[in-house]
């Protein structure tokens, strides 16, 4: 290993340590790759070898050694704890082949073992079994055993003699300590990977590194008398269980799914009521205040808020398009956009046409304020596009805003994503941390769950430091909330503010994956952002979702009443937390301005390329634009993601409207005078009479 250190080989890292050297680190030093911590162990295995016998020392070892899991998943060390968890006998009871099993362990033990850390069998288990065939050789070739011996435990099946597997959920009993654990074992493994200069990613990416880093982790955690702080706050947090055990039957009816023992072959049924993840941050800090994993932990331990991901439907457009376009000076609330047929070819000879929901398009220029309202998918579709043609990356902007896991790098060049089409998609924690960023003006927190971790002598051994990073400027996010304000005011599915027990400001946004399987509502007030997700769980391919047809109400509604029933909760467990009354500051950065509503200009007239001179004005409406992105200029391509065909569709029904006018004023000149003013005034640009897009809305759309 030296040599090849020094010739700088690249064949691979080499390194050997005696049993006692493993002794020493396991017991005295630390796993880190240094010469420094190799000559102390090399020292202090010579020292340890004039005060021990061999044998002293190997049964020291065979009682402290790592051998990987248990049947319940856990991490094990020694000898009999090996021969209880893996084979449920005595260490002096095991056979010839378990032995060899056993002591073949402790040079992986993470490759070895047979059993993952959530209590499953692998899949494969051969790695193991050949490590026994080498032990045994090896046993052999030192005739410890005789060619009978061998040839016998050579072909015995050990598989057979592993415990099935079982998890235990006494020392497991809650979503909270499930949670503050899984949180606590990725502190201690970020930690361990800093001293070998890796990042947590990188032994996140690496199976085999990631199980080495994870037991050594979640061993010291269990053996070394920590004391882990979190940063729930337990009124919250037990207000939040209460509301979802009190209002948990409202969500969606509760299925029976039919299914197979695999192991027994017989037919078995699992319950399956709709589920609920929510998790409240607090903006400033991105603290985790509290949160809502599931209905009923002992029934089912799959945990909604932290670790399963799901379609994040129309709450995605806000955070990955609208505020993303706005920082990029690509649109403001009162631009106007088309919301038109899309047909994109794919690679299987069919077409992509996308349509809102209930399987409608408007064929409308809508401003940008009323298609966030009304959550139509085909103008942020439009936009999506504009941004990809102009090399706007909006993946940057999702990972700085916490979303790193849940959806791919290659999915953001996929246009569907820009209405929730993921393959995998955020986790609830993922998307409230996301939205938070708006909440806190722009700034992002990283969220996080584990406050402080303190050795038994009461020495910190982890503090959170707060990672803060700038994602959009204060003018987008003020922007952004002020649209998504209209949507948490609204009382089309259910009065939000009326119920939510306290007056604040509020803004959020709704979502519907395909299908209606999965259903959100994500919203935040000046202080805490709270999101929350309601579906099912389909296990063994089952497909229920939240539908108008269950008899259950509105979809949409239940996933908002929901959200209410948990932040009435939340805020009634400690108001002051929560806060009351607060406002939305404007920044400097913001101001009101009117445009022409139907072009989302200034009033004015221009020569376009083609050589017409068009005029714009009319009817004016008001809204909030950016300081250094006023409303543009009168222009011919002033519509974000139209195509040639429909700009010349708005101007050529703006003309015909112009000349009807001119024709009605001439006829209007002839009569004769018998009122003081005519009844009708042309605008003096002639301007279409094209209504502002605001105020008409086809009745079949919704939100979703």
């Amino acid at each position: 290993a030296l040599l090849q250190e020094v010739a700088s080989s690249d064949s691979g890292a080499t390194g050997g340590s005696t049993l006692t050297q493993q002794l020493i680190k396991q017991q005295i030093l630390t796993s880190e790759v240094t010469f420094k911590r190799k000559a102390n162990e090399i020292l202090y295995a010579l020292r340890l070898e004039k005060h021990f016998t061999k044998d002293q020392i190997l049964e020291a070892y065979l009682n402290v050694s790592p051998f990987g899991r248990n049947h319940n998943g856990l991490n094990i060390a020694g000898i009999e704890e090996a021969a209880q968890g893996v084979f449920g006998v005595s260490a002096k009871d095991l056979s010839l082949p378990q032995a060899a099993y056993l002591v073949g362990m402790p040079q992986n033990p993470i490759v070895y073992t047979p059993y993952t850390n959530i209590a499953t069998m692998k899949e494969d288990v051969s790695a193991g079994v050949e490590r026994m065939k080498t032990v045994l050789f090896s046993m052999y070739r030192e005739n410890k055993i005789t060619k009978e011996q061998y040839e016998e435990a050579l072909a015995y099946d050990i598989t057979k003699d592993f415990l099935p597997p079982k998890e235990l959920t006494s020392n497991r009993q809650s979503y909270l300590y499930q949670a503050v654990h899984r949180e606590a074992v990725k502190v201690l493994m970020t930690k361990a990977a800093e001293k070998n200069k890796l990042t947590y990613n990188d032994v996140k990416n690496d199976s085999e590194l990631y199980s080495k880093y994870y037991d050594e982790a979640e061993r010291e955690l269990s053996s070394s008398g920590y004391r882990v702080t979190s940063t729930v706050d337990q009124k919250v947090y037990d207000a939040m269980q209460k509301a979802i055990a009190e209002g948990g039957d409202l969500i969606g009816p509760t299925y029976n799914t039919q299914y197979v023992d695999q192991s027994t072959g017989e037919t078995k049924t699992q319950k399956e009521p709709a589920q609920n993840g929510a998790v409240l941050i607090e903006n400033k800090t991105g603290r985790i205040l509290g949160f809502v994993a599931g209905r009923d932990f002992e029934a089912n331990q799959v945990d909604h808020a932290f670790s399963t991901h799901r379609s994040p439907g129309s709450t995605i457009k806000p955070i990955l398009v609208y505020a993303p376009a706005i920082e990029n000076n690509l649109i403001y609330p009162a631009s106007v956009v088309p919301d038109t047929k899309i047909s994109i070819a794919q690679g299987n000879g069919t077409y992509w046409q996308p349509t809102n929901y209930g399987n409608s398009i408007t064929n409308q220029f809508l401003t940008v304020r009323y298609a966030l309202f009304k959550s139509l998918n085909n103008p942020v579709i439009k936009i999506y596009q504009a941004m990809l043609q102009k090399g706007i990356n909006a993946g940057e902007y999702l990972k700085k805003m916490g979303i790193t896991e849940g959806i791919g790098e290659d999915e953001y060049q996929n246009i569907a994503l820009s209405i929730g089409g993921t393959r995998t998609g955020p986790s609830v924690r993922e998307q409230t941390s996301a939205f938070s960023t708006l909440a806190n003006g722009g700034e992002h927190h990283e969220s996080y769950l584990i406050e402080k971790i303190e050795d038994s002598r009461g020495n910190v051994i982890y503090q959170h430091e707060d990672k803060s990073e700038r994602v959009f400027s204060d003018a987008t996010a003020f922007l952004t909330t002020n649209m998504l304000q209209d949507i948490a005011s609204s009382t089309i599915f259910y009065n939000i503010k009326g119920n939510m027990g306290f007056s604040s400001d509020l803004a959020g946004k709704t979502g519907t994956s395909e299908n209606e399987i999965d259903n959100w509502f994500v919203a935040y007030t000046p202080t805490v952002t709270l999101g929350s997700w309601i579906g099912y769980d389909n296990f063994y391919n089952a497909r229920y979702a939240i539908t108008g047809g269950d008899g259950y109400g509105e979809p949409t509604m239940r996933s908002q009443r929901q959200w209410t029933n948990l932040m009435r909760a939340a805020y009634e467990a400690n108001p002051e937390l929560i806060g009351k009354e607060t406002s939305f500051t404007q920044p400097d950065s913001v101001y009101r301005d009117s445009v022409v509503s139907t072009t989302g200009t200034k009033a004015g007239s221009f020569k376009a390329e083609n050589g017409g001179t068009y005029s714009i004005g009319g009817s004016m409406t008001t809204d909030w634009f950016k300081k250094d992105f006023p409303p543009m200029d009168p222009r011919y391509d002033f519509m974000v993601g139209a195509t040639p065909e429909e700009l010349s569709r708005f101007w050529n029904k703006s003309s015909s409207s112009s000349d009807k006018k001119k024709e009605e004023k001439k006829k209007e000149e002839k009569k004769p005078d018998t009122t003081q003013s005519p009844t009708t005034q042309a605008p003096s640009s002639q301007a279409p009479t094209t209504q502002a897009p605001a105020t008409q809305a086809p009745a079949t759309t919704q939100a979703h």
